[in-house]
């Protein structure tokens, strides 16, 4: 007699498989003004009374306005970089406070990239202040590359990937 109960598999319909983004918090968001207004919206808008409905409201605010803030980064150093440009050589007092905000908001933009890919790196190698972002962008995403699955081997023997049912 067993004590196991039956699995009843229905085969042959695909689904598709979403993956759950995890909130993972960005040391680069200190650096910026809105993230402060961000928490207290999305601890205010929590649920009432419920400590994790607030951190999860939080979370989810932050995950919100992260991605658009990641997804105008680069146009963001672009527009620094344009206005440098621009004010470059211009010797009137107004130009020159111009070409020095741009200047500010440039290497705070590159500060942050330096601390995105400080986190990404998971290592210490950044100690001195080392702007080789290209460097430390290459150990992350090898490391991404290297953790995926992108095959696995059937007890038939024949190998499964994403294009024929490893889902």
């Amino acid at each position: 007699m067993s004590d196991h109960s039956p699995i009843f598999l229905e085969l042959g319909r695909r689904y598709v498989i979403r993956k759950v983004r995890r909130f993972r918090f960005e040391n680069t968001w200190l650096r910026e003004k809105d993230c402060r207004s961000v928490v207290m919206h999305g601890w205010n808008t929590g649920v009432e009374g419920n400590v994790l409905g607030k951190i999860e409201k939080c979370g989810f605010e932050l995950m919100k306005w992260g991605e658009v803030l990641q997804n105008s980064f680069q146009s963001r150093i672009n527009e620094a970089k344009r206005k440098m440009r621009v004010y470059r050589g211009a010797r009137d007092s107004l130009s020159v406070e111009e070409f020095r905000k741009a200047q500010d908001i440039y290497n705070q933009l590159l500060a942050q990239q330096e601390d995105f890919w400080r986190q990404r790196a998971k290592k210490f190698w950044l100690k001195g202040g080392d702007m080789n972002s290209k460097y430390f962008h290459t150990v992350a995403s090898t490391r991404n590359i290297h953790n995926a699955i992108s095959r696995l081997k059937a007890t038939s023997g024949s190998w499964l990937t994403w294009e024929n049912g490893l889902e």
